[in-house]
């Protein structure tokens, strides 16, 4: 089996950055990028993991690492494995300047995936290399894990026969070595398993997800760890899809997921909230707005290093497109131990962004991995994009070379039609609406952090608006209202 190499290094960026535990960074390219994974090594040094190619053409498919670092002097790494058919979804830090990575690995000619496991040192340098065929596979759709109390980590995800879509759930436990040590497999019809957890006792593997017993809706999962099924029980409330769970006290778990809010127009909002052991919830926040779609990001969507800073990202305004023609905006924020918002902050609108991950940093900060889609230049491929928030959720230096439309205020829909919205954690604020020739068609002074304008009376085009802060910091935007 030959080893993989390193056969593409990229090096972006080699600059003084003017903060340096705040910046964003973006690698645009002519591939089909996207980033599952990130970690942080020692403070301010980040790795993630990705893959380039399509979906739909699996013998391009080719492992992506990505290294980031803050200090004085910046730099950016994207490297490439491409000497086989590679994809990489998760990454471990296992000691200091040490890392597992999860993926997938094929060859010609019939490109049938087997597991791989392979451990690299801080200069992305393979210390070994080592891959599995599971069950006769030939297809891995997701993949997780698990660290246990001890050394060893206990992968889980879904695999499957691409050719006609079918999956089922799968656990693999192995050792830092990359040895496996059992293996097992669930097969109801294409479950899917969002996140794992073991129960105080690490007796039990729980597992959050869908489809456990042939249902959509959120169900907890429980086996033990020789791989039996021990019980399934639904989440009391409706959720769907991208959750998260996690250990908050010897007695709750914080739980994040998607949550369909409306039955006749579809509403999906991010909730957030505490949960039992019994799966019982006192209250639901939920971040997002009305009758637009708001979707927690796909892969790690809150991390916390305290108790009392829980952050959280998610995509608003989800257009469901593999390639959309439309704008969204990264939504994420910081919520303390009753999950009451510090700020919530909106990222993008300038074109379709998808965080997969959230990571809280050593600095008490955050960093959020993303890929952006330019529907208006792109010709159907993702670039990937890492924003590092500081403990403000603030980023105070933009080394990508492309204008940062971060911003304290989301103004929806957009484009719209007969109504224009303001969401914001301010309280105090004053906005304008200007016609594209610099009419001004609308002005108000608000004390409000959520707020409706009606449009009824404005012709289809294009508007600019500026919105003054109680700082008297200035933001501006475009806003379109679309012919009916």
């Amino acid at each position: 089996m030959r080893f993989l190499s390193t056969v593409s290094l990229l090096l972006l960026f080699s600059t003084t950055s003017y903060s340096q535990n705040a910046f964003e960074v973006l690698f645009q390219n002519s591939q089909d990028d996207r980033v599952l994974d990130i970690v942080e090594d020692v403070p301010g040094v980040f790795y993630a993991v990705g893959y380039s190619g399509y979906n739909n053409q699996p013998a391009s498919y080719k492992g992506l690492i990505y290294k980031l670092r803050s200090a004085a002097d910046t730099f950016s790494q994207r490297i490439v494995f491409s000497d086989t058919v590679t994809r990489l979804f998760k990454i471990c830090k296992v000691q200091d300047h040490q890392f597992l990575l999860f993926g997938s690995i094929s060859y010609p000619p019939s490109y049938e995936e087997r597991l791989l496991i392979m451990k690299i040192d801080s200069n992305i340098n393979m210390i070994w290399k080592k891959d599995y065929t599971l069950f006769n596979y030939d297809h891995i759709f997701r993949l997780d894990f698990i660290q246990s109390p001890g050394e060893d980590i206990w992968l889980y995800g879904n695999m499957g026969m691409i050719v006609n879509g079918q999956y089922d759930f799968v656990l693999v436990k192995i050792n830092t070595n990359g040895d496996t040590l059992k293996s097992g497999r669930y097969t109801p019809w294409n479950p899917t398993p969002w996140c794992g957890a073991f129960n105080h006792d690490s007796s039990k593997l729980w597992f959050f997800g869908q489809g456990f017993d042939y249902n959509n809706i959120g169900q907890r999962a429980e086996f033990d760890t020789n791989f039996n099924l021990q019980r399934i029980d639904w989440i009391p409330t409706i959720v769907y899809g991208n959750m998260n769970a996690r250990w908050f006290s010897d007695s709750s778990l914080l739980f994040i997921g998607k949550y369909y809010r409306n039955s006749t127009l579809q509403d999906d909002d991010v909730g957030i909230s505490f949960i039992d052991t019994l799966l019982n919830t006192p209250d639901i926040h939920f971040f997002g707005a009305t009758d637009t779609c708001d979707n927690p990001g796909a892969e790690r969507c809150m991390d916390l290093r305290v108790n009392n800073r829980i952050f959280y990202v998610g995509v608003h305004n989800v257009i469901f497109d593999f390639f959309p023609e439309g704008p969204s905006w990264i939504m994420t924020g910081l919520l303390n131990q009753e999950l009451i918002p510090t700020y919530e902050r909106y990222y993008g609108g300038d074109a379709y962004y998808v965080p997969s991950s959230i990571l809280a940093t050593q600095d008490n900060g955050s960093i959020i991995a993303a890929t952006r889609y330019d529907y208006k230049t792109q010709n159907y491929e993702h670039d990937v994009i890492f924003l590092k928030l500081n403990e403000d959720g603030v980023i105070t230096s933009n080394n990508s070379g492309f204008e940062s439309f971060f911003s304290d205020f989301l103004v929806y829909p957009n484009p719209g039609e007969n109504s224009l919205k303001i969401k914001t954690t301010h309280q105090h604020f004053s906005f304008s609406l200007y016609s594209f020739t610099g009419e001004h068609v609308l002005k108000k002074e608000i004390t409000n952090e959520h707020v409706t304008f009606m449009t009824n009376n404005l012709q289809p085009g294009i508007y600019v608006y500026e919105i003054i802060d109680e700082n008297n910091k200035i933001h501006r935007g475009k806003w379109i209202k679309k012919q009916f």
